[in-house]
């Protein structure tokens, strides 16, 4: 049998396998026998008056979809001659209001501020903006790009391109511009996902210096499930992980970048609980990632989540997430992950 030229057997040219669909399910599901103006009369007698009824809003925001809450607001307008966001300010505080009123924003909409948020004023939030660029599919990104310069007058790009330097300025670029392969479904070129493996090697460990260029063509180009894969095979060509080449050829937010992107192609549950994690663990919590994370993922992926969050940290999403916030706010956290969900 012939030999590849890292010494393993070769493949046969144009080899494929089915990889499994595997099934993700989020805990924010779409209310059957949908009423809005049911729905947007138990928010208005919710906040009508003295006090505000929490459990009732709870309820109505985290048993409805994102779809479902834009049409609960527009008949809360039509019906009240007020602004349902505006009820929100009003009665809300704290990380509660701000939870609440992102639940009504439309997600691709969201997802721009977000990206906006992360790059307004000094400093720049790195590791948001590669969560979005990266784990969403090339179509929302395309929207989101779009929606960008809608929203700000100014194009994705051209922030990026102000806010970020170097290598990584280059990687979000690339990615922008990158249409990864969603096409294919669940097939996946086996010898095509060995010579990328190889390529990669090649480009890092198996030269003076990193050829980033070559990584980020094949890491914003190829499916996750392609790249899961290459990881595979690079751990057959090398004897170690690729988080271990990438940890040991690059650096600073470049290095974190692709290690996001690697913990992606491993399971995006994996790397949501990863960075769920990151937001709750040590002094203060990170809260408007937080609420970003669990909104996004909770009609996606939360139950997935859910579970590799406990196989990763031997503790429950709800335990963290009760043991880092508090009142309303946690509550209204708790129901999105389908954790004592309010009526």
């Amino acid at each position: 049998m012939a030999e590849s030229p890292d010494g393993t057997p070769a493949l046969a040219p144009g080899t494929i396998i089915m990889v499994p669909k595997v099934k993700k399910q989020g805990t924010v599901i779409t209310a059957p026998n949908f009423n809005a103006a049911i729905a947007a009369e138990t928010l208005y007698k919710a906040m009508d008056g003295l006090g505000t009824t929490d459990r009732k809003v709870i309820g109505v925001l985290t048993h409805h979809t994102n779809e479902q809450r834009q049409e609960i607001a527009k008949v809360y307008l039509e019906k009240y001659q007020k602004e349902l966001q505006a009820d929100l300010i009003s009665d809300l505080s704290g990380h509660y209001r701000d939870t609440a009123l992102s639940l009504l924003v439309p997600s691709i909409l969201f997802d721009v501020r977000e990206l906006k948020r992360a790059m307004k004023g000094l400093g720049t939030d790195e590791s948001t903006l590669v969560e979005i660029l990266f784990s969403r599919k090339t179509a929302t990104l395309e929207k989101i790009k779009a929606a960008y310069e809608a929203e700000y007058g100014v194009t994705l790009a051209a922030d990026i391109e102000s806010d970020t330097s170097g290598d990584f300025r280059k990687l979000l670029l690339h990615q922008l511009n990158a249409k990864r392969d969603e096409t294919k479904g669940l097939e996946i070129n086996l010898e095509m996902a060995r010579q990328d493996a190889q390529e990669l090697y090649r480009a890092g460990e198996g030269r003076l210096g990193t050829d980033e260029s070559k990584f980020n063509s094949i890491l914003c180009s190829r499916s996750f499930g392609h790249l899961k894969k290459i990881i595979e095979f690079y751990k057959e060509i090398s004897g170690h992980e690729l988080e271990d080449a990438v940890k040991s050829e690059t650096s600073g937010d470049l290095k974190k970048a692709y290690l996001g992107i690697v913990s992606m192609a491993r399971g995006r549950p994996h790397y949501f609980a990863e960075r769920i994690h990151k937001f709750v663990k040590g002094l203060g919590t990170k809260d408007l990632n937080l609420i970003r994370v669990v909104i996004t993922r909770s009609e996606v992926d939360m139950v997935q989540i859910k579970e590799q969050y406990e196989k990763l940290y031997n503790v429950s999403l709800a335990s963290s997430i009760s043991d880092d916030t508090s009142g309303d706010y946690k509550d209204l956290l708790l129901a999105l992950i389908g954790e004592r969900i309010l009526e």
